[in-house]
């Protein structure tokens, strides 16, 4: 299974900056800077930040933002 199956990608990349804090409408909010650097320097992370997006979009496991950050 691929992570674009479904055109799910924008739902995901939605996920990440929901769990990394980078939306507008967070209270504590990241940089969007800090999720490029993370992007770009560490792509393997990223990549598992959107695998656990997916996985959690199918109700496989159930975290929040704060468990994902932590």
């Amino acid at each position: 299974m691929f992570l674009y199956d479904g055109n799910h990608l924008e739902n995901i990349l939605n996920k990440v900056d929901e769990g990394l804090g980078t939306k507008e409408d967070s209270v504590l909010r990241t940089p969007n800077i800090l999720r490029t650097i993370i992007a770009q320097d560490s792509p393997d992370v990223y990549l598992l930040l959107m695998y656990m997006a997916r996985k959690d979009m199918e109700s496989l496991i159930n975290l929040s933002a704060c468990e994902i950050k932590a």
